[in-house]
Formats: structure tokens, C-alpha cells, sequence
């Protein structure tokens, strides 16, 4: 179970993948973990009042539904599927899964106090019945899940900004604008910023 000082200013990120790894081929090729952690160890320019204490880690899917019924953003960030995320351990083991089935079992609006969840990974949001409609659909007001494959760095470049603007109380159409001007910036192509899909209210943010 995650729990935080003040659950009215909390933000809970996933993120399945090394701390500061910004993307270059060396980076690629690190182990993956998961972690979780308060976006303020990303990002250091803003009161980290708004954000929840430092959580160790977590390598079970029970975690991840557990931050979704608690904290206003949950930010999630792995290897994808339609209908799935992959969860690694601290050693870069995959442990095991959250999918859409697991989501579909829990009970109507489980997720109502989630304003905004990102699910970044390959095909979260293709097709219909993905994970990220899934969540959306436990009354989540906002999730953004990715159509089509994602690419290393670009999808760490993209998810690091859209964490930035969402956690300085920025909305969620500001961020995912900021987002493809950065990926398009960096790396002169668009990158992850014609793929991702988002149900629900993207002029949303959440409460500090």
C-alpha cells in the first residue's frame, strides 16, 4: 500500500526505467527499473510541498492500482501492449503485469479521486478496450495512453516534459503541447507527438 503526507497534493510516478536516463544509444541499454518517486527528484525548480515523499519501489500490479485510488496524477512509464504494462524489479527482472483484465474487475469510478493518469508505452491506447480506455473507464477524468509503438529517447523525453508542466500545475493539453515542441525541438522529428490518445477532459490539472 502508498500512502503520503497530504493525499490532496500528491503525485505518484512509475517510472520503469533509470533514474535520469535521458535517452542516448549507452542509456538504452541499462537495466530497467521500476521505481517510484515524487516528481520533485525530477525535477527540481518548484515547491516540493506538491508532491508526495519519496517511495522506494514497488514490482507488483497491486501497487500501481492501489496509487490510482489514491493520488490525483499517476504517471506510468514501460513497455506496452494494448492491453498491458510491464512491471520490472529493482534488478531489472520483469515481475509481472497491470492489464486491462485486472482493471475491468475492479468496481465503477474505483479510480474517481485520478485526475490525470499517463500510461506511456508502446500501444496503450490502440484500438478500443486498451488499458488506458480501461482506466478512463473506472472514472479516471483524464488518461493518456500512446496508439502506436513508442521510441527510445523520444518517449522518455516526452513523458519527463509532460511530468514537468503536469506537476507545476499545468493542464493537461498545455503539457502534452510542450511535450511534442520538445521531442520535435530535440530530436527534429515528431517523434511520440502524433500517436498518443487522450479520453477525458485534457484541460484538467490537478489541485496543489
Amino acid at each position: 500500500k502508498v500512502s503520503s503526507d497530504n493525499d490532496n497534493k500528491s503525485v505518484f510516478i512509475a517510472a520503469f526505467y533509470k533514474s535520469g536516463d535521458k535517452g542516448s544509444n549507452k542509456d538504452q541499454n541499462l537495466d530497467r527499473r521500476i521505481m517510484v518517486a515524487p516528481i520533485v527528484n525530477y525535477y527540481k525548480t518548484y515547491d516540493s510541498s506538491t508532491v508526495i515523499k519519496s517511495i522506494k519501489g514497488a514490482n507488483n500490479a497491486d501497487t500501481l492500482i492501489d496509487a490510482m485510488k489514491q493520488y490525483q496524477v499517476v504517471s506510468m512509464a514501460s513497455h506496452g501492449t494494448q492491453h498491458s504494462l510491464a512491471i520490472y524489479d529493482y534488478n531489472g527482472n520483469r515481475k509481472n503485469y497491470l492489464t486491462s483484465y485486472t482493471i475491468d474487475k475492479l468496481d465503477l469510478n474505483v479510480f474517481k479521486n485520478l485526475k490525470i493518469c499517463l500510461v506511456s508505452g508502446c500501444e496503450t491506447a490502440k484500438e478500443s478496450g486498451n488499458i488506458t480506455e480501461s482506466i478512463s473507464n473506472k472514472g479516471a477524468e483524464c488518461v493518456i495512453g500512446f496508439k502506436e509503438s513508442t521510441t527510445r529517447p523520444q518517449s522518455i523525453t516526452w513523458t519527463e516534459a509532460f511530468n514537468e508542466i503536469i506537476a507545476k500545475g499545468g493542464c493537461v493539453k498545455t503539457a502534452v503541447g510542450y511535450a511534442d515542441w520538445l521531442v520535435i525541438s530535440k530530436y527534429e522529428t515528431t517523434g511520440e507527438t502524433d500517436t498518443y490518445k487522450i479520453y477525458g477532459d485534457y484541460n484538467i490539472s490537478y489541485e496543489k
